[in-house]
């Protein structure tokens, strides 16, 4: 998922900078692996392995949109490294997170078992449970933004409910 925010990203900047044709270039390379990857990968795989062609097909855009814009930009790739590193443990604990939750995820979210409103509270729970553990682990690792927005909330509540959130983050 990361790969597509970040290919929108990349592609609304290099348009930015009146180049289009990186772009296109990235999106050619990215339809050619899809296509190979979806061909080696759909038989094997069914369903899954297109969209596992479909995902590296778009990581690969990302990778090839990320060089093409260094003409543009200087992109600091130790320091993009350095805050991937530091990124990979919040990764590993949110996805045991996610696996945890999948079974339940995949029941209710299943049209065999037909629709129900308690269906629907666990797929509301299980949202809020993971949106949860991201925060509480950002907060955590002291992710810049996670921190200043928490900051903002913070600041913006009346005192009793402040005083609570102070003692929750242990400030």
């Amino acid at each position: 998922m990361i790969a597509y925010t970040v290919v929108e990203l990349l592609t609304r900047l290099s348009y930015a900078f009146k180049d289009s044709r990186s772009p296109v270039i990235a999106a050619l390379c990215a339809v050619g692996a899809n296509l190979i990857l979806g061909t080696v990968l759909a038989r094997p795989l069914g369903h899954r392995g297109l969209a596992l062609s479909l995902a590296l097909a778009t990581t690969l855009e990302m990778l090839v949109l990320a060089v093409l814009l260094r003409k543009h930009i200087a992109i600091r790739y130790p320091l993009v490294i350095i805050g991937l590193a530091r990124a990979l443990p919040a990764l590993a604990v949110i996805t045991l997170a996610a696996l945890q939750f999948a079974p339940l995820l995949d029941r209710v979210t299943d049209p065999a078992y037909g629709r129900s409103f308690v269906q629907f509270l666990a797929f509301v729970y299980t949202l809020f449970a993971l949106g949860a553990s991201y925060l509480i682990l950002a907060l955590v690792c002291r992710q810049s933004d996670t921190v200043v927005i928490v900051r903002r909330l913070q600041a913006a509540l009346p005192s009793p409910a402040r005083n609570v959130l102070a003692v929750i983050l242990g400030r």
